[in-house]
């Protein structure tokens, strides 16, 4: 069912959880894209903390792997290691299977890993911009010490020379 949201978008699909109102994301299209939405309304949340987004990446183990199906390579990570750091961002449980011992598969949401991504590069651009000043501090330190070492290396010579007449 579709409806219109402005003269240019559209919502192809609406979620809500469970029999309720709430709605909690759309797939969203316009007539050259498509859009998989969260709801991230300022209005829904409460509690905003701050957090180390560099401590959460580093914890993050990343691979180069092949698919066991077609040995295709990828990159990527492992769910249940990720759903120990980010457990929003994993649906399953590691080594689940059912009555009939099928595997029932883990899966990652990488876009809910976004967020973390976008803090901890905002995090390492601030020590950046902290080592960017320190390191034009001390070009001009370096500077100062060249010119004065100048400076006694003639004032030494002036001597020596002095010394030899």
């Amino acid at each position: 069912n579709l409806w219109q949201l402005g003269s240019n978008s559209a919502n192809a699909v609406a979620f809500y959880k469970g029999d309720t109102q709430n709605l909690v994301g759309t797939i969203n299209v316009t007539s050259s894209s498509t859009s998989y939405n969260t709801t991230s309304d300022y209005r829904l949340k409460t509690d905003l903390k701050n957090y180390s987004g560099l401590d959460l990446v580093k914890k993050i183990k990343t691979y180069d792997f092949a698919w066991k199906e077609n040995s295709s390579r990828m990159h990527g990570v492992m769910a249940h290691e990720l759903q120990e750091i980010l457990p929003y961002a994993v649906t399953g449980s590691k080594d689940a299977v059912d009555a009939n011992g099928k595997m029932i598969i883990q899966g990652v949401d990488y876009g809910r890993i976004t967020p973390v991504l976008v803090k901890a590069i905002q995090e390492q651009e601030e020590t950046i911009q902290e080592q960017a000043i320190k390191i034009a501090k001390l070009n001009k330190e370096k500077e100062l010490l060249e010119k004065s070492i100048l400076d006694i290396q003639r004032r030494v010579l002036k001597l020596e020379n002095k010394k030899k007449k």
